[in-house]
């Protein structure tokens, strides 16, 4: 399945910033595909009008994590919470 295309990520521009600016080891190699250090982080998909993020919480992907089109504040507030939760896990990992 491939990532999600830079026009399906416009409406989520300020959660793609706040992932970028998660920490000093998090780099954007494609736009919405996110690596900590060398290693896979987190990347967005999308398919029948859904979008999700696989995310790697320590050494292994956790369960994709809904991120809907057009969120609304909570939703970008509890999606960053889940993001933020997988980044400390790669710290620790």
């Amino acid at each position: 399945m491939g990532h999600c295309k830079p026009k399906e990520l416009k409406d989520i521009s300020t959660v793609l910033d706040s992932i970028r600016n998660i920490g000093p080891a998090i780099v954007e190699k494609k736009e919405g595909v996110f690596y900590y250090n060398s290693k896979a982080f987190l990347h967005f998909h999308s398919k029948d009008n859904k979008r999700w993020a696989d995310i790697k919480s320590g050494k292994n992907w956790g369960p994709s994590v809904d991120i809907v089109f057009n969120p609304t504040k909570n939703q970008t507030k509890k999606f960053l919470s889940v993001v933020e939760k997988c980044y400390k896990e790669m710290l620790r990992a």
